[in-house]
């Protein structure tokens, strides 16, 4: 197992049991499930482009556009696990709505909600 999966196993941010849908609960189950890994990967992901960027704190977007990937449910994994937390400042995405930004917590931003 690379460096990666395995701090991303180990935040186990992801509970397949809360992902789940309780209509269509055979399939919807086992989709829960088998997100587990891949949703660790992704907020590992997520928690490097944080920590590398320079334009920290960042809006979902920004972090979306650095890994080709839809991240705002990762995003709400990891401010609930207190990991990121929302900041005062606003980016203004694609779609021309605001869109909070968010750092990760150790780091010297204001986190004004």
């Amino acid at each position: 197992m690379g460096r990666m999966k395995e701090k991303a196993a180990a935040m186990g941010l992801f509970d397949p049991r809360k992902a789940a849908r309780t209509e269509d609960v055979d399939t919807s189950h086992s989709a829960a499930r088998s997100m587990s890994s891949a949703a660790g990967q992704q907020h590992a992901a997520i928690l490097q482009v944080m920590r590398d960027n320079s334009a920290f704190p960042l809006a979902p977007e920004q972090v979306e556009d650095a890994l080709g990937f839809p991240v705002w449910r990762r995003f709400s994994e990891l401010e609930r696990a207190g990991r990121i937390y929302r900041t005062a400042q606003q980016h203004k995405n694609r779609s021309g709505r605001k869109a909070y930004k968010f750092a990760l917590w150790g780091r010297s931003h204001d986190p004004k909600i």
